[in-house]
């Protein structure tokens, strides 16, 4: 039972549309009428016969009496926030990691630790892709997206040893190559991500 059906329960609250009271409420927040006509926006965190408790966007609490309140219309729940972060686990000689055109790190810090690449992303499809650069010998890669701790690996050859040679590639070839490219389908509100992979 969600936490608009609990309340609902315990007090007998009227929930009115906003549109009715003519008010609209702001996203997220839970909209408080009280009978001399003052709106007070926040979450309710409790409700009985008696009082009703709310948050203030400040962090306060604020006791009302039931008797003063008019009406309650309930804000949404803000799904939790989606994180999805990058990190190179091995490169020959050196994998550069681009979001939507704009490279994310430094290849040194993609090889340090998980680079979080949230901020750079925006709702709907965004493009990931990456490049090996090899200048010696011959080159290799293995990068992982973890996207709300689903993870998806792009790897091809062993540095030092075999490289990469799928599809026909040449594991010695020199310069700058595809390291694996895909797409990121991030919707925040919904508090979803999936990615889809396209394998050189």
């Amino acid at each position: 039972m969600s936490r608009i059906d609990n309340l609902g329960r315990l007090a007998g609250v009227w929930l009115v549309v906003a549109l009715l009271l003519g008010v609209s409420a702001l996203a997220d927040d839970d909209r408080v009428t009280l009978r001399s006509g003052d709106e007070i926006a926040g979450k309710v965190l409790e409700l009985d016969s008696q009082r009703l408790l709310m948050e203030l966007p400040d962090g306060q609490r604020r006791h009302i009496p039931r008797a003063e309140v008019q009406s309650i219309v309930f804000g949404e729940e803000q799904a939790p926030p989606v994180v999805v972060r990058v990190k190179v686990y091995s490169a020959d000689d050196e994998v550069r990691v681009f979001v939507n055109g704009e490279e994310v790190a430094s290849s040194d810090e993609l090889r340090g630790s998980w680079v979080d690449i949230s901020e750079s992303l925006h709702d709907g499809a965004n493009e990931i892709r990456a490049e090996v650069s090899n200048r010696t010998n011959v080159w290799a890669y293995r990068w992982v997206i973890d996207a709300g701790g689903q993870r998806t690996t792009f790897a091809c050859g062993i540095p030092n040893r075999s490289g990469c040679s799928s599809q026909g590639r040449d594991p010695r070839a020199l310069g700058t190559m595809d390291a694996g490219r895909g797409w990121i389908y991030l919707h925040r509100r919904e508090g979803t991500v999936e990615v889809e992979t396209e394998q050189p």
